[in-house]
């Protein structure tokens, strides 16, 4: 049985920022919803998201393409069939962590 990896979740960034920071809880919902539509414009956007001295989250268009699969599934089992299919436009991003920090940290990685 493999283990979920812990997230952060709005419930808890809200209450670190008001132990942190000494918000009230509606002061702290405001400052999590104006953080989370900042990162949101810069989505859509397609703009790099700098994360402090941690690193950054960097889009990269990966253009169309066509693709030919030379196979198909069927209830008998795999049939030899020239198709061919067209990969549109897509975004995927990165996040780039700074070697300085991945240097100066240790990580909590358990496999």
């Amino acid at each position: 049985m493999t283990k979920k990896p812990k997230s952060i979740t709005k419930s808890k960034i809200i209450r670190r920022l008001m132990t942190d920071c000494e918000l009230s809880y509606v002061d702290a919902n405001k400052v999590h919803d104006c953080l989370v539509s900042t990162i949101e414009e810069a989505v859509i956007n397609l703009n790099k998201i700098s994360l402090g001295h941690v690193g950054s989250i960097t889009p990269k268009v990966i253009k169309g393409k066509s693709v030919s699969m030379n196979f198909k599934r069927s209830k008998k089992g795999v049939e030899k069939v020239q198709r061919y299919f067209f990969l549109d436009e897509r975004v995927k991003f990165h996040l780039k962590l700074y070697k300085s920090f991945a240097d100066r940290v240790e990580f909590n990685y358990n496999p």
